[in-house]
């Protein structure tokens, strides 16, 4: 059984991803109604070595090049969420 400053932690925590995953799919609608966009092609920028599927660290180097921190924990976890065959990889497809 939890105690109630747990659930209160666990409450915060799924308010805070909620509130995120909303964030998340704005931008996604945003970029998406772009013309120049092509989800392909950004696909292909991030997976550099042609291997046709991103792994935790292509997400980290992308994004480090980009001014973006993150750890390669937090982008497995980001693939793990999206990954529909559990081999720890995105594909396109995805």
């Amino acid at each position: 059984m939890l105690t109630y400053e747990t659930r209160l932690i666990l409450r915060r925590l799924l308010l805070e991803i909620a509130a995120h995953e909303a964030q998340l799919e704005i931008l996604r609608q945003i970029l998406c109604e772009q013309p120049a966009f092509e989800s392909y092609a950004a696909f292909r920028r991030i997976d550099r070595n042609r291997r046709t599927y991103l792994a935790a660290y292509d997400l980290v180097e992308f994004l480090a090049d980009n001014g973006f921190q993150y750890s390669e924990e937090d982008c497995q976890l980001f693939i793990k969420h999206y990954d529909r065959d559990d081999d720890q990889r995105l594909q396109y497809s995805e």
